[in-house]
């Protein structure tokens, strides 16, 4: 699930701090929210990645000690926690406003095409990357008002 990587969803916090309203409480609240669902939709896709890649990922010098690959943790097991924290990102996505709810999908609905297909693209690699890191922006835009 890589939390480490959850760094990367702070970026919901810059439309409502570039706005100056960060700091209310409904905004803070929404913005929270905002933060987890991206949380659990993100976590969604690095399972669902790994999975995707154990085969490769065992023959990765870094790669090769991520849970699944090791054998820590089953993909039956990763793909089961992928559901749930899909389900639970974007149903509490959803529960925000439903703007935020149709980012996420967006988000998701990229990154799972991203990891079967368009990883595999040089220039469209770069983009979908680059819209993984907007799409965390315009969320906390959405998700606030």
């Amino acid at each position: 699930m890589r939390p480490r990587q959850w760094v990367k969803n702070l970026l919901v916090l810059a439309a409502p701090l570039a706005a100056g309203r960060l700091f209310e409480p409904a905004v803070i609240k929404t913005a929270a929210l905002g933060f987890v669902a991206f949380c659990l939709v993100s976590a969604t896709v690095y399972l669902v990645n790994d999975v995707r890649d154990v085969e490769e990922d065992k023959q990765h010098p870094t790669k090769r000690f991520r849970p699944i690959a090791s054998g820590e943790l089953k993909p039956s097991t990763a793909v089961l926690v992928a559901a749930i924290t899909g389900i639970c990102g974007l149903a509490l996505g959803f529960f925000v406003s439903v703007p935020l709810g149709i980012t996420l999908l967006v988000y998701v609905g990229l990154q799972l095409l991203y990891s079967a297909y368009l990883k595999h693209l040089p220039v469209v690699d770069l983009a979908v990357v680059a819209s993984a890191y907007l799409l965390r922006a315009i969320a906390g835009g959405v998700a606030t008002g």
